[in-house]
């Protein structure tokens, strides 16, 4: 949706640039939001990871790490490491959709051809 309106804006008067602009620019919003929002998950993978205790890693269910990250460190413990996250994730959405918008219409003139 978010590609679409950026596109709608641009509408005929786009050129190549504003149209690769438009897709790195949504892959962008969407890679930021979904590293934002998965943040907690990401969180409790690392640290059942790093876990030390063996038995106690085999035991560790997402949800109770979860838990224990909210009662031990509150809200702000689930998102730690947030800002680095969305950093690396915005970008790297944002040139892979764009190289996949790019491949994707050189095929489809190639094939029109």
């Amino acid at each position: 949706q978010i590609r679409r309106k950026l596109l709608g804006l641009v509408a005929e008067d786009g050129d190549a640039a504003s149209v690769l602009g438009a897709n790195f620019a949504a892959g962008f919003v969407a890679g930021s939001l979904a590293a934002g929002v998965t943040c907690p998950l990401d969180v409790a993978k690392t640290r059942r990871q790093i876990e030390k205790d063996a038995q106690k890693a085999m035991r560790m269910t997402t949800r109770q790490t979860l838990v224990d990250i909210l009662r031990s460190e509150g809200p702000k413990g689930l998102f730690t490491g947030v800002g680095p996250r969305v950093a690396r994730a915005g970008p790297s959405v944002g040139i892979v959709i764009s190289f996949y918008e790019v491949i994707k219409y050189a095929l489809h003139q190639r094939n029109m051809s």
